[in-house]
């Protein structure tokens, strides 16, 4: 099986996004946790009311939801993340974005998700309390922008296809 380099390098970036991710969530453990040796603060207010690294443990998916199932999304997300994988290895891509896209989407599941199996929550910090009142994390927002191209390239392909149709008729 021969992998061409955009992929190789996808996922390279891929596995440094999930060593960034699980490095800082030790470091914000570590220190912001409440029941930790080294507790120092459960927020930091790096811009008062504007931008906060805050501590939290979200047992439960996006916005919290399905809270307290996390044996569920686990096994959940494992499922969503084999076929994720398998995709960004075997799958014909004709997008170098459609590969990137998913290359954010599966190591931040992999980030989560080795938050959940390791110690049966999420550990978020990051809190832009000027836009909404919503945690997240590293993973999340490479969940998030994966996702947001996987959508933007698919709208691209579907206006490629309707103009190609256009032309023919």
């Amino acid at each position: 099986m021969k992998i061409e380099k955009n992929r190789i390098f996808a996922i390279i970036a891929g596995v440094i996004i999930l060593i960034a991710d699980q490095a800082v969530k030790y470091v914000v453990w570590l220190n912001m946790c409440p029941d930790s040796e080294n507790f120092i603060i459960g927020r930091i207010k790096v811009i008062p009311g504007v931008f906060h690294i805050t501590y939290s443990e979200n047992t439960g998916a996006v916005f919290g939801s399905f809270a307290g199932y996390t044996a569920l999304l686990s096994v959940f997300t494992a499922l969503i993340l084999l076929v994720g994988i398998a995709v960004l290895l075997f799958w014909k891509m004709n997008s170098k974005l459609m590969c990137w896209s998913l290359t954010l989407v599966v190591f931040g599941g992999i980030g989560n998700l080795t938050d959940r199996v390791m110690r049966g929550f999420v550990i978020d910090f990051i809190d832009v309390c000027i836009v909404w009142p919503y945690i997240f994390n590293i993973a999340d927002s490479a969940v998030v922008i994966g996702v947001c191209l996987i959508i933007l390239n698919l709208l691209l392909d579907t206006i490629k296809e309707a103009k190609k149709k256009k032309q023919v008729s």
